[in-house]
């Protein structure tokens, strides 16, 4: 029948190599079909070509990318079916890129992208990128862009540094550019600014508000170029934080011209800082009333109100006049600043007692003392409250002796424990005073008893000492901890976890750090500069202290950086799995420097030969169990923390 004669034909396999990107022509045989003949295609939708149906049985090809393809090609005439079954091989190209050569120029602290030429490298797509040698870099901070395939360049100092770098697609192939970086200096100087402080006469500031953001880098030298239009009406001294400490001396204005210099920049800024001194302002206490009772032969010690001459030390206590004592006698007591009174008589005495603080402020109090009969009860503790400052010191000498009536024969602290913690309270069984000083904020307490022999009376005073910040003031530091790459520069907002009651007035480095330097770019808003070195020996963790204060309140903390050294792994190139057990699995050292970590190897077609987390130096050159053929193979370690490619290159498999 003429379906079974359709169906003798013959079926032929054919083949024909083409390069990415070049096009060529196939055509199939119709001389056993004759003129007029009916095709067909089948696969006509390869994955590493493009093919094209022409006249007269032929087909155009295109190679697309490196790899395979296949087409089948049927011709059917005279009751005649031709089958050709063809394979399309696609080879890369054979010209090898040429290596090239480019600049870039940019100013110090400026930063540029660059990204190199990849025309030659056509028809697969880049893989990765890489440096071809470890020269350093003298002044610019050079990084690797692996997403972008490109370089991030930041001028650091003056200078030209030159670098190389590869580029590689999926075909193996690799192209070089050797770039020259120049840095210059910027040449826009800074402007003049101008800024303005106030303060009251006799008071004292720390201003830190120069701004620095134009010479380019940290402050190396400051001063004060017109100190001759300052020192009539203030002075102005420079700290070692190179701040500004201003003193109002009297009512005026009074100007500093205070200069900043980078040296390495070679930039100098101006600031004209305008300083306007004011009287203080003078706030007259309110004269006080207040009455007190005792007993006769009772002795009670009374301590005016000092609250409205806050601010300043309590300097001096004494009565207006003589005072009008019938009943009672009244004893001034010029260490705790309070009067000590002894009921004499039954009846009403008036008294007068002025108390004045260092600042020359006074405060008037009327006393009213009734003394009533003789108490003949037995004696009843009291409770004397003391608040003194942190790190201050004072004494305590008014025990109540009257209600023993007699001579103190002996004195002790009944409550030993209970003091020490936040107060030194110290009993001198002499004087039977107490030596007290502020160690901590909080609260003791000593339980002084008086005994009298002959009454056999003893009497307890609780001494209640409560240590207090001046006005509040809280400062807590915490430390800090950050990575950073070898040779980098990072700022630290150290008070971003510290607790401050209000602005700091002064941040300090109290320890430096072995691998780099750290300095205090600015104490109002807690930044730390730290600056790694560039030396090999420069990796691992480093630390510096700092000190916060808030005036005479202050706290430390430690802030530590980790050092990454890119160069820390060391990746040996060959290896020769033949069994020998030498040299029999490929090694990388440094490894555990990053816990969390890819390796991956893939041969010179891009096809991947090895991929593996937590890498055990324990690959013996296998693929799906089978060993891998004798050659150049390339590989790329990521480090999964911050998806940065420590190290690529290439290794070889010898057995």
């Amino acid at each position: 029948t003429i379906e079974q004669q359709i169906l003798r034909g013959r079926s032929l396999t054919d083949s024909i190599i083409v390069k990415v990107g070049e096009a060529k022509k196939y055509c199939v045989d119709s001389s056993r079909v004759g003129a007029s003949f009916f095709r067909q295609f089948y696969n006509t939708n390869p994955l590493f070509s493009t093919i094209n149906p022409i006249p007269n049985a032929c087909i155009s090809i295109k190679g697309g990318v490196v790899g395979r393809d296949t087409v089948n090609m049927i011709l059917i005439g005279n009751g005649i079916k031709d089958t050709t079954r063809l394979f399309i091989i696609v080879v890369p190209e054979t010209v090898l890129p040429r290596p090239s050569v480019d600049t870039i120029s940019l100013k110090i602290f400026e930063t540029k992208s660059y990204c190199p030429d990849s025309s030659e490298l056509r028809g697969a797509p880049i893989r990765y990128i890489a440096f071809c040698s470890t020269n350093p870099f003298d002044n610019t901070i050079v990084s690797l862009d692996t997403l972008r395939k490109c370089v991030n360049v930041r001028g650091i100092s003056r200078g030209q540094d030159t670098f190389c770098l590869v580029l590689c697609n999926t075909a193996g192939f690799c192209d070089t550019t050797t770039l020259f970086v120049k840095v210059s200096q910027d040449t826009v100087l800074p402007s003049l600014k101008m800024d303005s402080v106030k303060l009251f006469v006799g008071d004292s500031l720390i201003y830190c508000g120069i701004d620095t953001s134009e010479i380019r880098g940290a402050v190396d030298s400051i001063s004060n170029y017109c100190s001759q239009s300052s020192g009539i009406h203030s002075t102005v001294g420079i700290t070692a934080a190179k701040c500004l400490k201003i003193k109002g001396l009297q009512a005026g204005t009074d100007t500093a011209c205070i200069v900043v210099c980078n040296r390495n920049s070679g930039l100098c800024d101006t600031t004209r800082i305008r300083i306007i001194v004011s009287p203080k302002p003078v706030i007259i206490p309110t004269p006080s009333v207040d009455s007190i009772i005792v007993a006769i032969g009772q002795s009670k010690s009374y301590c005016p109100d000092s609250s409205q001459l806050s601010g300043s030390a309590i300097n001096s206590i004494k009565f207006c006049s003589i005072p009008n004592a019938d009943n009672a006698t009244l004893t001034l007591d010029n260490v705790t600043k309070c009067v000590k009174i002894v009921g004499n008589t039954e009846g009403r005495d008036t008294v007068c007692i002025i108390i004045c603080n260092t600042a020359g402020l006074c405060d008037t109090t009327t006393l009213y003392v009734k003394v009533t009969a003789k108490d003949t009860s037995k004696p009843v503790s009291n409770t004397v409250l003391i608040v003194i400052d942190l790190n201050k010191d004072t004494s305590y000498c008014g025990v109540d002796t009257l209600q023993i009536r007699g001579s103190v024969d002996s004195i002790f602290d009944a409550c030993l424990g209970k003091n020490g913690l936040h107060a030194l309270m110290i009993l001198d069984r002499v004087t039977k005073c107490v030596k007290i000083k502020g160690q901590a904020v909080g609260r003791d307490t000593m339980c002084l008893v008086v005994y009298n022999r002959a009454s056999g009376l003893y009497d307890t005073t609780f001494v209640i000492v409560q240590v207090r910040n001046p006005i509040g003031i809280k400062v807590i530091a915490v430390n800090d901890f950050d990575t950073l790459h070898r040779g980098g520069i990072k700022d630290f907002f150290v008070y971003a976890n510290d607790t401050l009651s209000r602005a700091a007035t002064k941040l300090t480095i109290t320890r430096q750090p072995t691998k780099g330097k750290a300095d205090t770019i600015s104490f109002q808003r807690g930044i730390i500069e730290y600056i790694s070195s560039r030396a090999s020996a420069a990796c691992g963790l480093d630390s510096f202290d700092y000190k916060v204060c808030i005036d005479t309140i202050c706290d430390e903390a430690t802030v530590v950086v980790k050092l990454i050294c890119p160069d820390s792994l060391v990746v040996y190139n060959a290896f020769s799995p033949n069994g020998d057990s030498k040299n029999q699995t490929w090694l990388i050292e440094g490894l555990q420097n990053y816990p969390n970590h890819t390796v991956c190897v893939f041969n010179r077609w891009g096809n991947e030969v090895m991929k593996t987390k937590d890498y055990q130096n324990d690959w013996e050159g296998k693929w799906s169990g089978k060993d891998l053929p004798d050659g150049t193979y390339f590989y790329w370690i990521r480090n999964d923390d911050n998806g940065e490619v420590l190290k690529t290159g290439y290794l070889q498999i010898i057995r």
